[in-house]
């Protein structure tokens, strides 16, 4: 079994009672994990559409593990869905017909809907959206195999040709930078970003997109950079 270890170095501006003789666990914190929502997209496909879920904590982060409940009007291969290691799973809704079939997901605290489209291509290959680029665009890097692009505090992960967009994370406070970085040796590309006060890091996925990996929310002054 391997292990990897996260070095992560934060610059804050600006930072009130600071010292050399002061720990770093004292200028920052980590944020917690604790599921707050949960997610639901849309899924196309001939005869089976497979519907991404996905539960997040309060900053928009995935939170793993656990299962979620569905239901749907549509034919279920299964009742339930186990979630990752980085918070996602996969619903899948089949039909010898064609529709559009709402799907349910909840884990008794939190529920959400999305949309299974069987036999139907409805028009989700926006590519990227018009923003990228534009007066209200944000930063982009490549990450998860696709392209990690932030808008205000929200990061946003779609694929390498074009599709819909899954939101990977929000934020408070607008993301000021966003970097590709790599926290572990599978190839496969990670993200680093950070608002003014809370730096968070994600974890490429081989199977595309990026899942949450570790999040810190300064204490005091403000996050001038951060560095893995």
């Amino acid at each position: 079994m391997s292990r990897h270890y996260l070095l992560l170095a934060l610059v804050l501006a600006g930072c009130k009672g600071c010292d050399e003789e002061e720990a770093l666990p004292t200028v920052v914190t980590p944020v917690g994990g604790a599921p707050v929502a949960i997610w639901l997209g849309s899924g196309s496909g001939p005869g089976v559409a497979e519907v991404p879920v996905l539960r997040v904590d309060e900053i928009g982060a995935p939170v793993g593990g656990g299962d979620v409940n569905l239901s749907s009007d549509g034919t279920l291969a299964a009742d339930t869905v186990t979630l990752d290691a980085s918070g996602w799973g996969l619903a899948e809704v089949s039909s010898e017909g064609t529709g559009a079939f709402a799907v349910t997901g909840s884990d008794g605290a939190q529920s959400a809907e999305g949309w299974a489209f069987v036999n139907a291509v409805p028009d989700v290959n926006v590519g990227f959206p018009a923003w990228l680029g534009g007066e209200s665009g944000g930063a982009v890097a490549g990450a998860g195999g696709g392209v990690l692009l932030t808008r205000g505090g929200e990061a946003w992960w779609f694929p390498p040709l074009g599709g819909a967009g899954v939101r990977v994370l929000e934020l408070a406070s607008d993301i000021v930078e966003l970097l590709p970085v790599q926290i572990d040796s599978d190839g496969v590309t990670d993200a680093l970003l950070w608002s003014g006060d809370t730096v968070v890091v994600l974890r490429g996925r081989a199977e595309g997109g990026v899942g949450y990996w570790a999040a810190f929310e300064a204490k005091s002054g403000t996050v001038g950079a951060a560095l893995v």
